[in-house]
């Protein structure tokens, strides 16, 4: 009985005494993990702060960007008159800052052909004569299941475009700004020789626009009455290698800028 009661303690307490050792092993196996799981946490939680404090940095370069994405048109067409003509790339300083009165031509450009476009039609309406006079314009035939007609564009002969003023439409093309207005009338020169074909016989007008303290001096041309028309004309000018984009009607002549006052 005696030796029975032995053996039953022994077994007993090497039986409790694995027992614990299975029990620590598990204990320090899930606590590893734990401080495992806990450290990836951290790591985790650093790098989410990091990365909030990376976007904070860089929201205000953003806000930026999207602020001025609608100038970006007229950055591009400044940087490919400055490489059009070196000489007078000091003068072409590019406009950084957003213009209030900056349109995008959002509508597709219809290519046409140069030629064609600058034969004159007969929706052309001459300033000096009378309203009652003056002939009807046409518009392009329309054909069932037909595709709708281009609309023939001109420079020099639509919507008053020799006309000093504000006498056409709302609606014209910017070519360039410079900083110097002493070169405005013979960069235009060089701008109407390059591209004759679209700007022969055209009559610019130039508005004087104040960005951040400095002074730029815009070169448009054209008075469209709709801004399909201004987007045909603009890439009619593209066509050949020009660069423009379309933008409000608020120019004035070369004489009512007054560049010897300035």
């Amino acid at each position: 009985m005696n030796i029975a009661s032995t053996n039953f303690i022994l077994l007993l307490s090497l039986f409790i005494t694995l027992t614990g050792c299975v029990s620590s092993t598990k204990q320090a196996d899930d606590t590893q993990r734990l401080d495992t799981q806990q450290q990836e946490i951290v790591t985790r939680v650093d790098s989410l702060e990091k990365g909030m404090a990376e976007w904070q940095l860089m929201q205000p370069s953003v806000a930026r960007l999207v602020v001025i994405e609608s100038d970006l048109k007229e950055l591009i067409v400044q940087l490919g008159a400055m490489v059009e003509d070196p000489e007078l790339a000091p003068a072409l300083e590019p406009e950084l800052e957003p213009a209030v009165e900056m349109m995008q031509a959002v509508e597709k450009p219809v290519l046409i052909d140069v030629k064609q476009a600058q034969e004159p039609t007969p929706d052309v309406i001459a300033v000096s004569e009378p309203a009652s006079q003056q002939p009807k314009v046409q518009t392009a035939a329309a054909y069932p299941s037909a595709p709708e007609q281009p609309i023939e564009v001109s420079l020099a002969s639509k919507n008053g475009f020799l006309a000093n003023g504000h006498l056409g439409g709302k609606y014209a093309l910017q070519l360039s700004s410079v900083t110097n207005p002493w070169v405005i009338e013979s960069f235009w020169l060089k701008l109407q020789k390059k591209y004759a074909s679209a700007l022969e016989g055209v009559t610019p007008t130039y508005e004087r626009a104040s960005v951040k303290g400095k002074t730029y001096f815009r070169i448009k041309v054209g008075q469209f009455s709709k801004k399909k028309q201004a987007t045909q004309a603009c890439a009619q000018l593209k066509n050949i290698g020009g660069s423009c984009v379309v933008t409000l009607n608020n120019g004035v002549t070369y004489q009512q800028l007054n560049i010897k006052d300035l």
